[in-house]
């Protein structure tokens, strides 16, 4: 029988190796496992947190120790510290299983509120919640690529999710001036880019339009008032994105009496709106089963009046009243009875209404 013989080495255990090579030498450092890449990204600033040992070593697994006189000729000084802070911002990290997961699980979330973010339903110009979007990239097995950046990965693979739901990008918001010499060249551009003029008027000899395109058609419209002889023109981005009630505007040239040239104001339905009433109509009152003393009932958060008790106290248990609830509880608007019969996500996602 063998004896026990004391080991004079501290095995280091539960570890996550960085290596670095400079000068045709290997040196390693012992890190605590899915801490590198929390120092790397900032969230982490303790050093002591992410080392499990400040030595510098030549092979972590067997415990072979980097000489100083090699640091010094190699990094320029012996602090191992130091020598360790380089190593952890330009060595090559290895990644365990779990650090691994997390990271794909956070890059498939960063991509799903992208399309939350930039993208609407067409029906009725609303995001879409956050967990609906995440079940339909399942559905159609959307796949993290870790070396593309998740707005990349996201608009990239908005046509294979328009397969599955109705989706697109929201459009952007812009705001013009030009000079008149400039003003049948800018809205001629504007048509051709198929945008949306919500609205222009005519100041001091300059043209000043608002107007509404696709992301797409933002560099072009940025080039051509570049393109423009110095003080020209003027290009300002008023939102990134439309979304909501807002992202459907009806469409008016703005005409003042005192501009003969303008054309006379017209008004015309904007395409994408649909049928959806941009303006809630208001509930109809059912015919009254039991009077209460001629008294108006009033729910504040669908602004809809009932004259029977027993109409209101309905209403508060109806799934168009605990749709506006936690629509107001984000912030957001409350939609009308009609807009919400007509657009089945609201009457059917109801799990999703968390993340609105």
């Amino acid at each position: 029988m063998s004896l026990f013989q004391p080991i004079g080495q501290k095995r280091l255990t539960n570890i996550a190796v960085v290596r670095y090579k400079k000068g045709g030498k290997r040196f390693e450092i012992a890190c605590y496992k899915n801490t590198v890449g929390a120092w790397r990204s900032g969230a982490e600033k303790d050093i002591n947190e992410v080392l499990q040992t400040t030595t510098v070593f030549d092979n972590v697994s067997k415990g072979v120790v980097a000489k100083k006189d090699l640091l010094k000729k190699v990094f320029g000084t012996a602090d191992e510290e130091a020598v360790c802070r380089k190593i952890l911002e330009e060595g090559a990290m290895q990644v365990s299983d779990k650090e691994r997961e997390m990271h794909f699980d956070n890059l498939y979330r960063d991509v799903a509120n992208v399309l939350v973010e930039k993208c609407v339903n067409p029906e009725n110009g609303r995001p879409y919640p956050l967990e609906l979007l995440e079940r339909s990239l399942k559905d159609v097995h959307f796949s993290v690529d870790p070396n593309k950046t998740a707005k990349q990965q996201a608009l990239d693979f908005l046509p294979q999710l328009q397969k599955s739901i109705p989706i697109e990008r929201a459009w952007m918001r812009l705001s013009i001036q030009v000079s008149q010499s400039a003003q049948d060249a800018l809205l001629g551009e504007l048509q051709a880019m198929k945008s949306r003029v919500e609205s222009k008027k005519t100041e001091a000899s300059r043209l000043f339009v608002t107007c509404a395109l696709e992301p797409s058609c933002f560099r072009r419209c940025d080039q051509f008032v570049r393109s423009l002889p110095e003080g020209g023109g003027q290009l300002e981005v008023v939102a990134l994105a439309i979304q909501g009630s807002s992202s459907m505007p009806e469409i008016f040239d703005v005409a003042r009496p005192s501009d003969t040239s303008d054309a006379t104001a017209r008004v015309c339905s904007d395409s994408r709106q649909g049928n959806v009433a941009s303006q809630a109509e208001p509930r109809p009152v059912p015919a009254p089963a039991v009077k209460s003393g001629g008294r108006v009932f009033k729910c504040n958060t669908c602004g809809v009046e009932y004259t029977v008790a027993n109409e209101h106290r309905e209403h508060y248990k109806s799934k168009w009243h605990s749709f506006n609830q936690k629509l107001k509880s984000k912030g957001l608007p409350a939609v009308s009875e009609a807009e919400f019969d007509m657009d089945p996500l609201m009457g059917e996602e109801k799990n999703d209404l968390d993340e609105f």
